[in-house]
């Protein structure tokens, strides 16, 4: 419970703010207000040094009264941080109140109690105060700012739920959405260790919510308030972590955070208190005005506009470029990272290996070749002085794919070693320079994305086999430690690779066994690693268009469907056709490929799949259907 002692320390800090702050403002009005202010805040501290347990409740709610006052004092100056330090002391103040007014509680019989005038186990308005109109300067004691009517906590979750199912996100956001979601899914195994660290059921999805929202995915800076990990906090709540030495880890900065706000301490974490939580934690000011809280649902249709541009500053015609908590949280159940159960409206969530929803489910990989599998299958924990050089090599690979470059040579040591750990930290794993399950996960996440299965498989084999690729190259595959080389090559070269190893054929063959594969029907065409094997079959089977036959642009774009193979002819020798791929739309003068082992000069022995415009001169085509 709050003693004394610790009422005092909240009274001299909020007078140590005030006196600071009348130090720096040049307006007379302000001055005045503050003036009244620090006199109040001397008369609390002199009959708070005897105050029993029902006078300190009523010492508090004073402090409340008189903080919240200060910020409607300074609310129209510039305000260089200070409301959000004042706020936070009124964060503190509540949470000492709601102390006491428990102790109250057990101490009073019933009848007591009743004749009592009531003490708030929450502090009213803590952050409305920013959102108010302006107050004039305060000579005397004033009454807390006019809170805006929050609803029982049931009519909240009446309400939360009804929107939430209702959620649509707005269309030109949806890309945007998915990024951070799929950021928030990355960083879940730090985000689960802070919120081990901090103790209780705290879920790590509410961490991570909150890190995006609060902190812009920064694992540099404190949870608390944005200063630098490099030391302890030095603006509200200042000197935190209050044990340990800097510089400190994002991990256990964050889990002092988490226990600062109590939320350790909550063991319900339905789908209504969530958001109440996230709402609460921002303020209740949007109510006030009408308008849903776009700390909830800025993204969605919920919200429009109207936004605090500053502390205190409302702009009816703003709108937030933040997504809303509640947004991210209907994203993470769009892409399974966190269910539901809509019952109980309780939620449940494992940590994500790397990125949630990019790792294949069980029936999915199952269904794939063995030597897809074996690019997938982590071959035991690998860490520095492991000798199987097949596995630190395939460590290596993705680690270089990633852009924690090392050498490709089979030998772990210190300079793998760190580009693992660079590799971990930049996506939120802990930076042990050891690839377990997690950190394979995360390496070979963008192949596992490549290979998932399609939402929608509708579009026939032309328009399957177009939307595989695309889900490939947005995984921008390519080359790994040496020419014709890695994992991406392996992939489509079924398990070999080298320099001889030209793997364009094989590339838009996988891709086609990949479309088949999803619309349950056999390959339209024989695998082929060789561009004249190719031609051979279309040839002997009728499917072989001659690019000179196709003499007009309606005649291209009629004779040739999205999905059509080309293949190159040699200058040189009018019988050798020498690269191939996928004809992602055929124009009058021209055609769009998706096409592998090229490059930006279309070479037929690049060192990744790209996209492309080309003419038709050099060309034939292949049709798979």
């Amino acid at each position: 419970m709050a003693t004394s002692t610790d009422t005092l320390r909240l009274i001299l800090e909020t007078e140590m703010l005030l006196f600071e702050r009348l130090d720096v403002t040049a307006d007379p009005a302000e001055k005045q207000s503050l003036r009244a202010q620090i006199e109040e805040l001397g008369q609390i501290r002199a009959r708070a040094v005897l105050d029993d347990t029902l006078q300190r409740a009523n010492t508090l709610n004073a402090l409340s009264d008189t903080l919240t006052g200060a910020i409607a004092g300074v609310r129209t100056q510039p305000l260089n941080g200070i409301a959000r330090r004042i706020e936070d002391l009124l964060d503190q103040v509540g949470f000492s109140l709601a102390d006491t007014a428990a102790n109250v509680r057990g101490a009073l019989s019933v009848d007591e109690a009743e004749a009592t005038p009531a003490v708030p186990a929450m502090l009213p308005g803590v952050a409305l105060a920013l959102a108010g109109e302006t107050a004039a300067p305060l000579a005397q004691p004033a009454p807390a700012a006019p809170a805006p009517a929050v609803p029982e906590f049931e009519v909240l979750a009446k309400e939360y739920e009804e929107l939430f199912g209702s959620c649509a996100v707005r269309p030109e956001r949806s890309q945007e959405l998915r990024r951070i979601t799929a950021r928030l899914a990355a960083n879940s195994a730090i985000y689960e260790e802070a919120a081990a660290v901090a103790g209780g059921s705290i879920p790590w999805y509410f961490v991570g919510i909150i890190h995006a929202l609060e902190s812009s995915f920064s694992f540099s800076t404190h949870l608390h308030n944005g200063d630098p990990l490099t030391g302890h906090t030095t603006r509200v709540p200042a000197g935190h972590p209050r044990t340990g030495s800097p510089p400190f880890s994002w991990k256990d900065s964050a889990a002092d955070a988490l226990r600062l706000k109590k939320f350790h301490l909550e063991a319900d974490w339905s789908l209504p208190k969530l958001l109440e939580r996230w709402e609460r934690y921002n303020g209740w000011g949007y109510r006030k005005r009408g308008i849903r809280s776009p700390y909830l649902w800025s993204f969605s249709t919920h919200y429009a506009k109207g936004k605090f541009v500053a502390d205190g500053r409302y702009d009816p015609e703003a709108v937030s470029s933040q997504c809303g908590a509640a947004v991210l949280l209907w994203q993470l159940l769009q892409d399974g990272t966190v269910s539901i159960d809509r019952k109980s409206n309780t939620l449940s969530a494992e940590a994500a290996l790397g990125a949630r929803g990019a790792v294949l489910p069980p029936q999915a990989k199952s269904a794939l070749p063995a030597y897809v599998r074996a690019e997938l299958d982590l071959p035991g924990e690998i860490a520095e002085g492991n000798r199987k050089k097949d596995a630190v090599r395939r460590v290596q690979e993705w680690c270089t794919l990633h852009g924690s470059g090392t050498k490709v040579d089979g030998d772990f040591g210190t300079g793998t070693r760190d580009a693992v750990r660079d590799f971990q930290l930049a996506r939120g794993l802990l930076g042990t320079g050891a690839v377990d399950e997690r950190t394979w996960a995360a390496l070979t996440a963008p192949m596992h994305r490549a290979l998932a299965p399609l939402q929608d498989a509708t579009a026939g084999l032309h328009g399957t086999v177009i939307a595989v690729a695309r889900q490939h190259l947005k995984e921008h595959p390519r080359e790994a430690g040496g020419d014709n080389r890695g994992p991406w090559v392996r992939l489509y070269m079924a398990g070999k690779e080298g320099s001889d190893q030209a793997w364009c054929a094989g590339f838009v063959c996988f891709l086609l066994q990949q479309a088949a594969l999803v619309l349950g029907q056999p390959m339209p065409i024989r695998r082929q690693v060789g561009v004249d094997a190719l031609v051979a079959d279309a040839k002997r089977d009728g499917r072989f268009v001659a690019g000179d036959s196709l003499r007009s642009p309606e005649a291209r774009m009629s004779r040739l469907p999205a999905g059509s193979l080309f293949v190159i002819r040699s200058t040189t020798n009018p019988n050798d056709w020498i690269h191939t791929g996928l004809v992602a739309e055929a124009r009058g003068d021209s055609f769009l490929t998706i096409e592998g082992n090229t490059n930006s000069d279309g070479s037929r022995n690049g060192f990744e799949a790209t996209t492309r415009s080309r003419s038709y001169k050099q060309a034939d085509f292949v049709l798979i259907a």
